[in-house]
């Protein structure tokens, strides 16, 4: 008995072993990375955590993250494009885009958490209404929009809208408020708050500083090229992300 049992038991054995390769290589790929500045890594579901390089691919359910004066570049299935600030994390939490069927929620939708950081996201062909990005105090709804959004350690939020219309919900007392191209909101576990001042949040000035900083190194040579954008365009055209593509990250819209 014990004879038989021993390829069996050796086959179990090869089997467990790569088991998680197997599981990562199934990992559904919804986008792929455009740029990084300095240190960015992602956590594909069911794998280790890895540093990110353009041209990799990033997959439904992957966390994406940033460490100090870094920044992050992806390209989604439906050409969207998310820049990440330094600082910052993100889950691709459900990103499904068939393009032959967009009319269809199972089809074609698009769901992003951010619990930290600074993000910029534009929409590509995804059809409106059906991109939610979500926040520890917030749920946004986005049609055909270039955003904006700071999200303080605390968990406020800070949402502007550079593009398009974004429907904005407090996730503590249900409170929903539409926010128009030129709009912004400050979105605190007990309201929302048109922002009447215009001025970045903490962390996007930050990051701004970090940006600053970093363009001095690129124009005299150092530092990779084609990084990602982080600026907001509250600071103004020069404020935003690294020198190498500031026209890329423009982003243009859809």
């Amino acid at each position: 008995m014990s004879i038989h049992l021993r390829p069996l038991l050796a086959v179990a054995l090869s089997a467990s072993m790569i088991a998680p390769v197997v599981t990562q290589a199934l990992a559904r790929e919804v986008g792929d990375v455009q740029g990084v500045t300095r240190s960015a890594f992602g956590t594909p579901p069911n794998a280790a955590k890895e540093a990110k390089r353009p041209g990799d691919p990033v997959a439904d359910h992957e966390w994406l993250e940033t460490l100090s004066a870094s920044g992050l570049k992806v390209r989604l299935a439906d050409g969207s494009q998310l820049t990440l600030g330094a600082d910052s994390k993100v889950l691709v939490d459900n990103f499904v885009y068939d393009p032959s069927h967009t009319d269809s929620d199972a089809a074609a939708r698009a769901a992003l958490s951010m619990p930290l950081g600074f993000m910029r996201y534009v929409t590509g062909n995804m059809p409106k209404g059906h991109t939610v990005l979500e926040t520890p105090t917030a749920t946004m709804t986005l049609r055909g929009t270039a955003v904006t959004i700071a999200v303080q350690p605390g968990g406020n939020t800070h949402l502007a809208v550079d593009e398009g219309e974004v429907t904005v919900r407090s996730k503590l007392t249900g409170r929903e408020m539409t926010v128009g191209a030129g709009g912004s909101v400050d979105i605190k576990p007990e309201e929302i708050r048109k922002d009447e001042t215009g001025a970045p949040a903490s962390n996007e000035r930050q990051l701004q500083h970090g940006n600053d900083q970093r363009r001095g190194g690129r124009d005299s040579g150092g530092g990779p090229t084609g990084g990602p954008s982080g600026g907001s365009e509250s600071g103004g055209s020069e404020s935003g992300g690294d020198s190498g593509d500031s026209s890329d990250s423009s982003d243009g819209g859809s």
